[in-house]
């Protein structure tokens, strides 16, 4: 028997910011993906609440997330929640919680260099379920880093 050595050609359907977890998670893949996307394999992280998506080659993968990203989610206490979906592309996500607000990106950037290539920093926003704070920047900043 071989064995396949790490996640090639994969993506991610992120569910992990929903209010509330969807009970039945075959059903919906099966609302977004198609037998001809080339799905190899599916594999839920019910910690993190992902779901992956092993496909035959990274065209498909990128053709997937292309055609699929932003266009499914679900509604919940009526307010539309879509799904995260991303190629999985190696880079790591890191959160950085309670910085100040005076911290920059810049100076973030240079302090966690050390650990590889920073790719991008967004700060997160209030979700549509706060009232009063929707939109409002959190203080929590997400890099992502290449390893």
């Amino acid at each position: 028997m071989t064995t396949e050595k790490g996640w090639e050609n994969t993506l991610r359907i992120d569910m992990s910011q929903l209010p509330e977890r969807p009970k039945e998670i075959i059903a919906l893949l099966g609302q977004i993906v198609l037998p001809s996307d080339g799905s190899v394999r599916a594999h839920l992280n019910a910690v993190l609440f992902h779901v992956y998506i092993q496909m035959n080659t990274m065209e498909q993968v990128k053709n997937f997330v292309k055609r699929n990203r932003g266009k499914h989610g679900i509604t919940i206490g009526g307010v539309r929640h879509l799904y995260d979906i991303e190629l999985v592309d190696g880079a790591v996500d890191v959160k950085v919680l309670d910085l100040p607000y005076f911290v920059s990106d810049y100076m973030l950037r240079s302090a966690l260099s050390v650990h590889g290539r920073v790719l991008e920093i967004n700060e997160q926003r209030y979700p549509e379920t706060v009232g009063a704070l929707v939109g409002a920047l959190t203080g929590v900043r997400v890099h992502s880093e290449d390893k």
